[in-house]
């Protein structure tokens, strides 16, 4: 049922208030109120009174159904502000959590700050160092690279050389062959310690052209057996092959047996002497063990060897000087070695030669004469 507007109930009391001042005029100026107004009056106000009481039980029990609405929102809100508190709470947990883990992280960064500062400060402090030592890698890698071009021209260069001499030893090879054609035997190798073929091809070279009587060579190998076919070629003279070992001795002495040479050549093992030569001790071979009759006129000096002492080959002029031919024609082997070079220039402070010359073949040869 449909509620009548509030304005209906406002109007009974008006019209009740109306209605109790009629009666008070009424009272006043007729002295009494009429019978019917009485009545009306009560019935108006049982009206309102009901009408109020209604009224009021509609609003209240309107009211308690809102109130009860109103309490289940207030539990569902009480309930979703609890929901609230303990995600909240959750929520702050985890916030203290995630504010420990940053605080954490924190202190890791700024540790990490502290060593990268460090870091820096050592980087700045050895900047200069590394700066250096990076210039001198250059300046090493610069050297390594020229180093390198260098020895690869050298390397060109040796082996440019080297088959350059040995052209030349087989050429003098081929020259001794074709010139000593009375060989009749092999002759032993040569190079190494033992001459050159080049060497071979000078010996022969000169001795087929001065025609030596006395020959003496200071070192017997190889060397003397050509020397036995360069004599025998010419029909005259002799040689005397010295060695101060017995082994290298008998070794040549068979050689000349082989290539029957016998006549021209005499193989003599002479020990090694000590000698007092200005104020120093030399170790050279034993004259006293070589028969020496006549003036040697061509001397081959390739021995004593080198380890025997410095400058071994030194002794050979001072002590055969007196036995020498005036214009003896000398043959010095080894002429590159700083040994043999020094030995020539004490040589030239002691004694006069003339005509010195130097071959820069493949182990270097001096040539001189005597005064």
């Amino acid at each position: 049922m449909k509620e009548k507007p509030v304005f209906f109930d406002i109007a009974a009391i008006v019209l009740y208030g109306i209605l109790v001042l009629v009666g008070i005029f009424l009272e006043l100026y007729l002295g009494q109120i009429p019978r019917f107004v009485t009545p009306i009056l009560l019935f108006i106000l049982l009206l309102i009174y009901l009408r109020t009481f209604k009224t009021g039980f509609n609003f209240l029990i309107k009211n308690q159904s809102y109130i009860k609405k109103t309490q289940e929102e207030i539990k569902i809100t009480q309930e979703e502000i609890i929901r609230s508190q303990e995600e909240s709470k959750k929520s702050q947990e985890k916030s203290k959590i995630n504010q420990e883990e940053i605080k954490k992280n924190q202190e890791e960064i700024k540790i990490n700050l502290n060593k990268f500062e460090e870091s820096i400060r050592n980087s700045s402090i050895h900047y200069e160092e590394v700066k250096r030592n990076h210039q001198e890698i250059l300046t090493t890698f610069m050297n390594l690279e020229n180093a390198v071009s260098k020895t690869s021209q050298k390397v060109i260069n040796d082996t440019k050389s080297d088959l350059n001499n040995l052209y030349n030893q087989v050429d003098s090879l081929f020259s001794i062959y074709s010139v000593l054609d009375n060989i009749n035997y092999p002759l032993q190798l040569m190079r190494g310690w033992r001459i050159s073929p080049d060497f071979a091809n000078v010996l022969i070279s000169n001795l087929l052209s001065r025609k030596p009587e006395n020959v003496m060579d200071l070192g017997s190998g190889v060397s003397s057996v050509i020397i036995g076919y360069c004599l025998q070629r010419i029909g005259k003279g002799h040689a005397v092959a010295i060695d101060h070992d017995n082994y290298y001795a008998d070794l040549t002495r068979s050689n000349i047996i082989n290539h029957q040479l016998q006549d021209a050549v005499d193989v003599v093992y002479a020990p090694l002497k000590e000698y007092d030569l200005s104020g120093k001790k030399w170790l050279w071979y034993d004259l006293d063990k070589i028969n020496i009759d006549q003036k040697i006129d061509f001397l081959i000096i390739d021995g004593p060897p080198m380890s025997i002492q410095p400058l071994s080959r030194y002794p050979a002029i001072p002590l055969l000087l007196p036995y020498l031919s005036s214009g003896a024609f000398i043959l010095l082997d080894d002429g590159s070695r700083n040994d043999e070079k020094e030995t020539v220039k004490l040589w030239k402070a002691q004694v006069g030669f003339k005509n010195i010359e130097f071959l820069n073949n493949e182990k270097g040869i001096y040539i001189f004469l005597i005064n």
